[in-house]
């Protein structure tokens, strides 16, 4: 096996009121965020009105993108990829499960480089780096 390092900067908020923090961290990031979603529990369960009104209280400017379904379509990445680059948006929220996670690194890097997703499987073929990504 190759030696090798990788440097990966996470910033992890846990407890009660962790969610509190979303919009004060995101606004370091950015002030145009969209936030990707499943098609309705974080709607259900009230957490999606609580991440839009921390954001709120930061000024961050939010965008929601409902109805990533479970191993999100390449078509659902784009059209969330649309909505991303239409409102200029400089972070990606994905809020849910690991589908609206694994949709949200889709759409970081298809909002700051060109082309299909498809262009982008396999090693060193990224040449921008993403949007940033708040999960």
């Amino acid at each position: 096996m190759q030696n090798f390092q990788f440097y990966l900067p996470t910033k992890v908020y846990f407890g009660q009121k962790a969610l509190e923090n979303v919009g004060k961290e995101t606004k370091i990031l950015g002030k145009k965020a969209l936030i990707v979603t499943g098609k309705s529990s974080a709607r259900k369960t009230g957490v999606l009105q609580r991440v839009e009104k921390s954001l709120k209280r930061a000024e961050v400017e939010t965008f929601i993108f409902e109805g990533v379904e479970a191993n999100p379509s390449v078509g659902t990445i784009n059209k969330a990829t649309k909505l991303a680059k239409e409102k200029k948006c400089e972070v990606i929220i994905g809020l849910g499960g690991g589908s609206s996670l694994d949709a949200a690194k889709g759409i970081a890097i298809l909002s700051a480089n060109p082309g299909l997703l498809v262009d982008y499987f396999g090693r060193n073929r990224i040449k921008k780096n993403p949007l940033p990504v708040v999960a």
